[in-house]
């Protein structure tokens, strides 16, 4: 006899099928294929049994608990029977009332639609207004995209009225959230185009570039180069003083210089353009002939070149700083030159030239200082 084969490897195929012979007529047998076997059949086998098919179509039987794998079908244990594991799963029966389906009345006059609960009569009594819905009216009530109001009461209904004012969000106006939006809408190619116009001013920057930066000024980046300039400007002036000292130990940091270089820079960049709003205010001249926008975005950007410079002048030599100094003012001295004042144009001479001073008095003051005081070693 030849012994079954081990246990199959993956999940059980199913088995092929094999004709089956349903009748003869005429001399003629009629045959139709249909699977080894049905799924009431594989019910019947009991648990953790499975059937499988050999290639040559005979049926065996193997059990992955035990790992017996046999010919023969398996019998059920002594008091349990194929019944009781069928029961096991769930059986659903409906009820007559499941199985009438809800009617529907439809008012073909007003165009809606009225469901109707079983046994209620077609008239649709019983039913609210707010429960039909229209197919043809408009829908009503109003939509507002202002944020949801935290607490309730009189208090809180009169906070959320509207009265025709712009929605505020967090007690900000939208209009200011909306122009800080369009100020800080950049993104890295443009900051890395508008620091190579200060950066490299040779070979001569395009036209385009330029255009883009008086088109669309913006504040993150002048902002972001202020705030790295301070940090450099007192970082390399303590360890320029590190350096001169030639002991760590007897080395002390001077932490004033973070303030120091705060307050020049901050105040440059925001006293420039208060003064020239005043000047403007002084002399008369219209507003909207100034962009204090782009004033200051080319201000700012204009000490970018002091974070490279403050690097280089760590080296201990003194007309070697000075050079770099230089260097670093020239640039945004020229920066602010080709990007600012060829589009200074007033009314008023006097204005005129003070609108082209004040910008050009902030790098030099920042250049200035950086040299005299950040590299002066501390007792």
């Amino acid at each position: 006899q030849i012994s079954p084969p081990c246990r199959p490897k993956g999940r059980a195929a199913a088995p092929p099928a094999r004709p089956v012979a349903l009748g003869r007529r005429r001399g003629r047998v009629t045959w139709r294929w249909r699977p080894a076997h049905s799924a009431l059949r594989k019910m019947t086998l009991p648990p953790n049994w499975e059937r499988y098919t050999t290639d040559e179509g005979k049926e065996y039987f193997h059990n992955s608990v035990t790992n017996v794998t046999q010919w023969d079908a398996p019998e059920w244990p002594l008091g349990m029977s194929a019944s009781d594991s069928a029961a096991d799963v769930f059986s659903y029966k409906p009820t007559e009332l499941d199985l009438q389906a809800p009617t529907v009345s439809a008012n073909y006059a007003s165009g809606s639609l009225v469901p109707q609960a079983v046994g209620s009569s077609p008239g649709g009594a019983g039913m609210m207004d707010s429960e039909l819905v229209s197919l043809t009216a408009a829908p009503g009530g109003q939509m507002s995209s202002a944020p949801p109001k935290i607490g309730g009461g009189a208090a809180g209904d009169a906070s959320g009225a509207t009265d025709g004012t712009e929605p505020q969000g967090w007690g900000v106006p939208t209009w200011l959230l909306s122009g800080a939006q369009s100020l800080f809408d950049v993104s890295t190619d443009d900051i890395v185009s508008r620091l190579k116009l200060v950066l490299k001013p040779y070979p001569t920057p395009t036209l385009q570039a330029r255009e883009e930066l008086k088109m669309r000024p913006d504040f993150y980046g002048p902002f972001w180069v202020a705030t790295t300039a301070i940090l450099f400007l007192a970082a390399t002036g303590n360890f320029a003083r590190l350096i001169e000292t030639g002991d760590h130990k007897l080395f002390k940091a001077d932490w004033s210089l973070v303030s120091l270089a705060a307050g020049t820079i901050y105040g440059c960049l925001v006293g420039v353009p208060l003064i020239t709003r005043a000047l403007v205010f002084v002399s008369g001249e219209e507003v909207g002939n100034v962009n204090f926008t782009q004033l200051i975005c080319v201000c700012g950007y204009s000490l970018a070149p002091a974070i490279p410079a403050s690097m280089l002048c760590l080296v201990p030599v003194g007309f070697l700083r000075w050079l770099i100094v230089l260097a670093g003012l020239g640039l945004s001295l020229l920066f602010v030159k080709e990007n600012l004042l060829v589009d200074i144009s007033t009314t008023v001479p006097w204005l005129k030239y003070v609108m082209m001073i004040a910008p050009c008095v902030m790098p030099v003051v920042v250049f200035t200082m950086y040299r005299v005081h950040f590299f002066t070693a501390t007792p």
